[in-house]
């Protein structure tokens, strides 16, 4: 090609350059779209994952909720957010105790996600959704745990079985019921080990009065009276080898702690509806009180294990202390098999009478409106009424009072039974519980629970 004036020399070598920049370049770029598209993929089979893990542990929730809504749940929930249950419940949720229980779930994953990132211990919150998931009959490291037998399968002799069998470190147990009526009480630190509580004794009454007329005073003598709020000791103790504590793998001592402490919560229970010891709600001055008939016009004593109260009877447990007070946040109390009975009642059709319009066939933890919280431990042997019957119990459990007086401790004592190679494990605590104005209360005497 000539060259001449105005005509411009090409560079062949920039011209090589450019284009194999922009072979590179389209290369990188290739390379850039297939590393994204293999991201969202993995994101997507991830979240896929996710959604199927989620969705499974939800099925086993669902299955594991074979004693109706709630109940497996509760005893999962720590109590500083037990509260939160009753919240839920008045805000209309037909599950409050899963609801509560699902919200603290998604906020233990997530915060034990954050924790390493900002620097603090997820250990906790680790913990706190491993001990919500078994609560929901679901356990990761069974879902993920193998066991191989390196050399042969079957029983193995010799030494053949290179890997022992797997014991998993978890006691199985059915926890009882306990502490079911503290977390929705009244809680106040006593700084003795009695307290006075003043309460009214009449109500203060005005008048219309006429001209000249005297009035009359309102307040007598007599208008207050105390109530003594007395802290009681509670303890368990429990002893154990000092080989059994060394040798296991299942957390006996937390077990041990966690299990006398249960049965400190159960004699709780008693002692504030019951009045087992302490002047709980069946033995509070002024409580309301009435006996199971069942329908029947006249009292039939010494029927065994009581009567079936009818709806009207359950009506009358709400209705019967007549101020609004007695109902805000008005909550029953029963025994599992009493509730056993009033769920089973059905009307005229055959239909059952409790249930939900937008559950058909599930059972309520509502009655009338109000909720069911179910207490086990409560007495199946009353006398009043009938032979070996139960109590159900309604009113605003918020109006009883729980003093604690020194906190819960824990401890170990390893040395008094020395000789033995025994260790003692003690849990000591300083409690009073009192219903100081009983007029907040009724309770259906006589109910059958079998």
């Amino acid at each position: 090609m000539g060259v001449g004036p105005g005509r411009a020399v090409p560079d062949v070598t920039g011209s090589a350059l450019h284009r194999g920049q922009r072979i590179q370049m389209s290369h990188a770029l290739d390379e850039s779209k297939r590393m994204i598209d293999r991201g969202f993929r993995e994101l997507k089979a991830g979240e896929d994952e996710q959604n199927r893990w989620i969705s499974a542990l939800e099925a086993k929730i669902n299955t594991a909720r074979s004693h109706g809504p709630g109940d497996n749940f509760v005893a999962a929930v720590p109590d500083e957010y037990r509260k939160y249950i009753d919240v839920a419940e008045r805000h209309g949720f037909a599950d409050p105790a899963r609801t509560v229980w699902m919200g603290l779930w998604w906020k233990a994953i997530i915060m034990g996600a954050k924790a390493p990132i900002q620097g603090q211990n997820a250990a906790p919150y680790l913990m706190l959704r491993d001990n919500l998931e078994k609560a929901a009959g679901y356990d990761r490291r069974a879902e993920s745990f193998r066991m191989k037998d390196i050399l042969n399968e079957g029983a193995g002799g010799g030494g053949s079985n290179v890997i022992a069998t797997p014991v998993e470190a978890e006691l199985w147990r059915l926890i009882r019921d306990n502490t079911i009526v503290r977390p929705f009480a009244t809680k106040i630190i006593m700084e003795g080990p009695s307290m006075v509580i003043p309460t009214e004794n009449a109500n203060v009454t005005a008048y219309l009065v006429a001209e000249g007329i005297t009035i009359t005073d309102s307040i007598a003598s007599t208008a207050f009276a105390p109530q003594t709020l007395v802290a009681k000791k509670f303890a368990g103790l429990a002893t154990v080898s000092n080989e059994l504590l060394q040798d296991n793998i299942i957390g006996l001592q937390a077990y041990l702690f966690n299990s006398i402490a249960e049965g400190i919560g159960i004699i709780e229970d008693r002692g504030a509806l019951d009045g087992t010891n302490f002047t709980g709600v069946r033995v509070a001055t002024g409580v309301n009180s009435f006996t199971v008939l069942s329908g029947a016009t006249t009292s039939i004593t010494g029927t065994s294990f009581g009567l079936v109260p009818t709806y009207t009877e359950l009506v009358q447990c709400v209705f019967t202390a007549l101020q609004a007070a007695s109902r805000d946040t008005g909550r029953f109390f029963m025994q599992a098999g009493v509730f056993k009975n009033l769920v089973g009642m059905i009307d005229t059709t055959g239909q059952p009478v409790f249930m939900f319009a937008n559950a058909a066939g599930s059972f309520p933890m509502f009655m009338g409106g109000y909720p069911v919280s179910i207490v086990s431990s409560l007495s199946t042997s009353q006398t009043t009424g009938y032979t070996s019957s139960s109590n159900i119990y309604f009113g605003p459990p918020s109006r009883l009072l729980y003093g604690d007086i020194s906190g819960m401790s824990f401890d170990i004592d390893p040395y008094s039974l020395l000789s033995t190679v025994q260790t003692r494990v003690r849990v000591l605590k300083r409690t009073g519980i009192l219903c100081p104005v009983g007029g907040y209360w009724t309770f259906a005497k006589g109910a059958r629970w079998v």
